[in-house]
């Protein structure tokens, strides 16, 4: 693991920028994330020097500032996968995507800087509600699926500066990759990363680990396979099982038993389970079939489902009820622990 005194507190990105790293907010299998403060300065940007300020402004604004674990990236080829997918994740430009802003690498570890998404992560939403035994209203949980789902279709469609649709795929989409802002916003991080045979094998160590990073795989996925769209597909389908009708495991569970669980497709449902729509439930059966042709064929698909029957029920623009969950589910909750 990386530890704050591995990276310098200040960088200088260009001759024009320069990056204050601050307090750790996450951490994960990948790595951590601090708080960051971008600075830009640049000659001429007022017409007139302001007083106190002179002809040369600075602009500062908060980031993220995503420090990757350098042991996940010890050869020339896994960085180069890792490059790639920085690239390409820059170029997406979508609400419900957290954007990318930049990347380096400082003291032998890979860094993205990232917008800072103010707010709490879907895990630790979810957690809350479970604390406080309630479960998600049927509007917000459709509401925040509906999101994610435009939020991954969004990034498949984005295309290179040439026009060529990137078709991008998350691989490890969790409830901890998912951000809700104060503002109501649900946005989307960490795509374009799939998860290694290793990092799969390391989660065995730690029982909980399992059950956060690992049960939202898709079967595929974890039997090795890349995946693709329906992967992402099968994902967002467990959780929004999770939402509905609570966690696919028990945490009873051993790490073994997860992990074989997952390789083949199980997803469990309680014997007594709370009353959802049958189309809503249908769109989740199929999301999270074992086979993956029968799965939506990509998250555009299932977008346009949920979106249909979260319509049919009312639901539209969940921005204001989401901002007021979260908030009346805030308090000794933090948010800040994806990576």
């Amino acid at each position: 693991m990386i530890a704050a005194h591995d990276v310098t507190p200040v960088l200088t990105l260009d001759g024009q920028r320069r990056l204050i790293v601050g307090e750790e907010i996450g951490r994960g299998p990948q790595g951590a994330v601090y708080v960051g403060r971008l600075e830009s300065r640049s000659e001429g940007l007022t017409s007139e020097p302001l007083r106190g300020v002179g002809s040369q402004a600075s602009l500062m604004r908060t980031v993220a500032v995503k420090v990757m674990d350098p042991a996940l990236f010890h050869d020339t080829e896994t960085m180069a996968e890792l490059v790639r997918a920085v690239r390409r994740l820059a170029l997406v430009r979508h609400p419900n995507v957290v954007q990318v802003t930049d990347y380096f690498v400082a003291s032998q570890c890979p860094c993205i800087v990232q917008d800072l998404v103010d707010g709490l992560s879907l895990a630790a939403f979810v957690a809350r509600w479970a604390s406080a035994r309630r479960r998600l209203p049927l509007d917000l949980a459709l509401f925040i699926a509906c999101e994610i789902a435009e939020g991954l279709s969004g990034a498949r469609a984005a295309a290179n500066v040439d026009g060529t649709v990137l078709n991008l795929v998350h691989h490890n989409l969790t409830p901890r990759q998912v951000l809700l802002s104060w503002h109501g916003e649900v946005k989307v991080g960490d795509f374009g990363w799939r998860p290694s045979a290793g990092m799969i094998s390391g989660i065995r160590r730690t029982h909980g680990d399992v059950h956060a990073h690992v049960s939202y795989l898709a079967p595929e996925v974890a039997r090795g396979a890349r995946g693709d769209g329906r992967s992402d597909v099968f994902s967002l389908g467990v959780i929004l099982h999770e939402m509905l009708y609570g966690p696919r495991f028990t945490r009873e569970q051993s790490a073994r038993e997860v992990l074989d669980l997952v390789r083949d497709g199980v997803v469990t449902r309680p014997l007594i389970a709370p009353h959802v729509p049958a189309a809503i439930s249908a769109i989740v059966e199929r999301a999270c079939d074992l086979d993956a042709r029968v799965r939506q064929p990509h998250a555009g698909v299932l977008a346009y489902d949920l979106r249909r029957e979260a319509l049919a029920l009312g639901v539209g623009d969940g921005r204001m009820f989401l901002r007021s969950a979260l908030f009346e589910m805030a308090e000794g909750v933090d948010g800040h622990d994806t990576v």
